[in-house]
């Protein structure tokens, strides 16, 4: 009985191991996708919007009444925030998500094909009651934003 067993457990691996090398070799993961992308270390040194931005490569930014962030209106504890941003906006490269009053204002960087409709759902922490930015950036290199308050009665940042 225990050859059968460990009979079955290496085929089970060796299996695996033979699909993960094959799925390596025709370059199905990419170098992003295994390791994370280039630190960006001076996004998380800025401390007023418009230096975030800057650094970001934001440009020329329009209000949009076309992003909807989700958000409580008040966040009984800061240290998870749950927020959601949706678009219909076409072509949609990236979202990024910056908590105004925070000690690092961005919170969340997603990048997208332009051919899909993004919908983002995450967490953040919230130092204190702030402003959550959303900025949208078009396959056209436009800069779009919205903004939405929320309240936060408990810190979540070390507060």
């Amino acid at each position: 009985m225990e050859i059968n067993l460990n009979r079955r457990k290496f085929v089970k691996y060796n299996s695996n191991a033979v699909l993960l090398a094959k799925m390596v070799a025709i370059g199905f993961f990419s170098n992003n996708q295994v390791t994370a992308s280039t630190w960006k270390k001076d996004w998380f040194s800025t401390i007023t919007l418009n230096e975030t931005m800057k650094v970001m490569g934001v440009k020329d930014v329009t209000q949009s009444d076309k992003i909807i962030i989700s958000a409580p209106d008040t966040a009984e504890n800061g240290a998870y925030v749950g927020v959601g941003v949706l678009t219909e906006i076409p072509e949609v490269e990236m979202i990024a998500l910056l908590v105004e009053n925070n000690p690092i204002m961005l919170a969340g960087y997603f990048k997208f094909s332009s051919k899909v409709m993004p919908n983002i759902s995450t967490k953040v922490k919230m130092a204190e009651s702030s402003n959550i930015i959303s900025i949208i950036k078009t396959k056209n290199e436009n800069y779009l934003m919205a903004k939405r308050p929320v309240n936060v009665t408990i810190g979540g940042c070390g507060s």
